[in-house]
């Protein structure tokens, strides 16, 4: 068709794909493509172009490269405009609906992961009101647990039965948690170590650390003050420790929140002793100890490692929801098959202080229910002593599907 107006003619050359209508626009017929020639006869000029009719945009297609992203890691969403071959009437444009999670950064067309949770994306095309949304998953803090434990060797001075039995099940439980979408890497249980190789590969397992990352380090040895300096010392062997400023030292390069679980003899010592650092770094470090500063701690030997225990470890895992000790109170070794006892408000999730509220009152009734027997050893006044501030205590240390 063609369509003569004041100073031009407009002419088409497929008139089943386009039509000149009586005010000079051209009217869409069909799918297809077709060459349409603007005249302009006082000039003697003309102009060819191809006009392209395809379908009306009735659909976004949103696509993540990644679904799933590490705290500051980026993504790119792309879109995909629906039919195929359809164009807008605008630019899309595309936000987070949960900024505080992941931000859209529309200038770099990247999505950045800030915190623990599951963002939604939104995507609009101009004014035809086609809209998408995409969620991405943004994983917390990276965590990680470093377990050493000491006399183990019952041929050597100063044998605890249940030293292999609490590093491995503490390696067990932690090493099946899931927090905030992240597993523990774990490292150990290191057992009977050397001195200097211990605290290298401590720093190892902490060196990549950020300040968003989870540590916990869990420690079971002889304990006592050191009659040297009067500061607390856990043993690694009968004439050699690591005394509570050098703990102090290795617990400072280590970014992010640290959880420093010591599990021995007066361990309450190191938490008297570490008072500044506690003073000062309390809002990122917690401290559990096993007991009081001047108080052994206590056990029951049982007929193999696997069915002796020291009471402190044991009420802190069976809050977890094991029982590490085979036989104690009649239960088999393993997974409860309730929830986790320390869950105090059933919300799945096991904070640092719930944790501590259960082990401590739990380890003194071990005792007293085994005091009695000749299995048990140690002093029956023995307390769990905690350093836990109010920034630390809401600090999911364990979660399991």
């Amino acid at each position: 068709p063609m369509g003569t107006f004041a100073y031009t003619t407009l002419e088409v050359e497929d008139a089943d794909i386009l039509n000149v209508t009586a005010d000079g626009q051209l009217e869409a017929l069909q799918l297809g493509s077709t060459d349409v020639t603007v005249h302009i006869p006082a000039l003697d000029k003309h102009m060819t172009v191809t006009v392209t009719v395809v379908d009306e945009l009735d659909g976004i297609e949103l696509a993540a490269e990644k679904s799933t992203l590490e705290l500051h890691e980026t993504t790119v969403i792309t879109c995909t405009l629906l039919p195929e071959n359809a164009i807008g009437t605008g630019l899309v444009t595309m936000a987070s609906q949960d900024d505080d999670i992941a931000y859209y950064d529309n200038e770099a067309g990247e999505l950045v992961g800030l915190s623990y949770g599951t963002a939604t994306i939104h995507a609009e095309s101009g004014d035809t009101n086609v809209t998408a949304e995409i969620s991405v998953n943004v994983l917390g803090g990276k965590r990680r647990l470093f377990v050493a434990n000491y006399f183990a060797n019952p041929k050597e001075w100063g044998y605890l039965p249940f030293s292999n039995n609490n590093a491995n099940g503490i390696a067990t439980v932690f090493g099946a948690a899931e927090v905030e979408g992240q597993h523990y890497q774990v490292t150990g249980p290191l057992t009977n170590v050397q001195r200097d190789s211990m605290l290298a590969q401590m720093d190892a397992c902490f060196a990549d650390a950020t300040d968003d990352d989870i540590s916990v380090i869990y420690i079971c040895a002889h304990g006592a003050a050191d009659t040297a300096t009067g500061r607390y010392m856990f043993g690694v062997n009968e004439n050699t420790g690591v005394n509570s400023a050098e703990i102090a030292s290795h617990v400072r390069k280590i970014k992010g929140k640290i959880v420093f679980i010591m599990d021995s003899c007066s361990s309450g010592k190191l938490i008297d002793d570490l008072g500044g650092l506690i003073e000062e770094e309390g809002d990122r470090i917690a401290f559990l100890a096993a007991a009081h500063w001047d108080t052994s701690g206590c056990y029951w030997v049982g007929s193999d490692e696997q069915s002796s225990v020291d009471f402190f470890t044991h009420a802190l895992l069976y809050g977890l929801g094991f029982n590490e000790c085979r036989g104690f109170g009649g239960n088999p070794r393993g997974w409860l098959t309730s929830d986790e006892p320390a869950d105090k408000n059933g919300d799945g999730l096991v904070t640092v202080a719930e944790t501590f509220a259960y082990a401590q009152p739990q380890t003194v009734a071990f005792i007293q229910s085994a005091r009695s027997s000749k299995q048990f050893r140690g002093n029956p006044a023995q307390v769990p002593q905690s350093a836990i501030s109010a920034e630390m205590a809401d600090l999911v240390l364990f979660a399991r599907d």
